[in-house]
């Protein structure tokens, strides 16, 4: 959350301003990046697994509709 930049850090948004009333992108990032290494838990959830690991590195193919499929379509469809 943005408060906890300002209360963490002790700066208040005129510490993050220049001259010219722009944002000091360069000052925000400095203080995001001290306050996120006193508290890391404050970070974005990332999770402790590859989600493409066991692919191969490719997305899954979808299944080809079978003989089955069409017969379970038509109501037809009698396994035995």
């Amino acid at each position: 959350m943005a408060n906890d930049l300002f209360s963490l850090s002790g700066n208040e948004v005129a510490d993050y301003l220049t001259d010219s009333g722009e944002v000091d992108t360069e000052k925000v990032a400095a203080d995001v990046a001290a306050v996120l290494a006193e508290r890391p838990g404050l970070r974005r959830f990332t999770p402790g697994y590859d989600p493409s690991q066991g692919t191969g590195g490719r997305v899954p193919l979808q299944r080809e509709p079978t003989l089955a499929d069409l017969l379970k379509q038509a109501g037809t469809y009698q396994p035995y």
